[in-house]
């Protein structure tokens, strides 16, 4: 009778792991667009609607959330369930090609400072067929929603300096009452140019951009010129460079 071989220690686990990986390989997340990426609502929009197409070859299932968007003193985003809007539906299920409008609007009046949120549209995925595992990568989309005040008004300060390692520090402080879309802080001096992504900004939230020196570069420079750019101002200072404070 033949010998029946058994396989090594290694190309067991080989072989476990390429079993592991077909039954947990991805699936195919569904495509879908929204349209418009954004909301804005004030005391003279009380509703909106954005529409979202499957862009996809199956049947698309979206489940709707809305967060109240906050964020913390380094002007981090937070994010917490709310009920403060009225949104429908709530549940999706799109046909290939197929379109459904959703609907937002207001449940009280504005108030004096602008209030933010988040739809979220999170595909819902079926579950795995015959009891195997399955990683699905679910798309999930969240369009912002500002409920402005009555009477916006953008604005906003900036402090700069340097730090006690020579790095350079600009705080932004978004002091009005609706938010602002930072869209780049500019650092420019001699030899230098450099270009940071901003990002949302809250009223009433700050946030730090951080800006290192190499040796060489501090050795050139006398100041630093900060250009801050947003949707609704553009801020400018200049930072005087402290040579001795950049490190060998």
């Amino acid at each position: 009778m033949p010998t029946r071989r058994h396989p090594s220690p290694a190309t067991a686990r080989l072989l476990a792991g390429l079993w592991l990986l077909a039954c947990t390989a991805p699936t195919p997340a569904g495509d879908f667009a929204v349209a418009p990426i954004r909301l804005d609502l004030d005391p003279a929009t009380r509703s909106a609607a954005v529409t979202v197409t499957n862009n996809g070859r199956a049947t698309l299932d979206l489940a709707l959330t809305l967060k109240a968007w906050s964020q913390d003193e380094a002007g981090g985003d937070r994010y917490e369930p709310s009920d403060a809007l009225i949104y429908f539906p709530r549940v999706v299920s799109l046909a290939p090609a197929a379109r459904q409008v959703v609907r937002v609007g207001l449940r009280q009046p504005p108030g004096a400072v602008e209030r933010s949120y988040r739809l979220y549209l999170e595909e819902v995925t079926p579950p795995a067929r015959n009891g195997g595992a399955r990683v699905s990568l679910a798309i999930r989309f969240g369009v912002p929603v500002f409920v402005a005040p009555a009477a916006p008004a953008p604005a906003a300060t900036l402090e700069t300096g340097q730090t006690p390692s020579g790095d350079l520090l600009v705080h932004v402080r978004n002091t009005g009452n609706v938010h602002l879309r930072l869209e780049e802080v500019v650092f420019e001096g001699a030899g230098l140019e450099q270009r940071l992504p901003g990002w949302y900004l809250l009223p009433g939230r700050g946030r730090d951009y951080r800006l290192a020196l190499s040796s060489g570069q501090c050795a050139e420079l006398d100041q630093v010129r900060v250009t801050v750019r947003s949707d609704a101002l553009t801020l400018e200072d200049r930072i005087p460079v402290d040579r001795s404070l950049c490190g060998p």
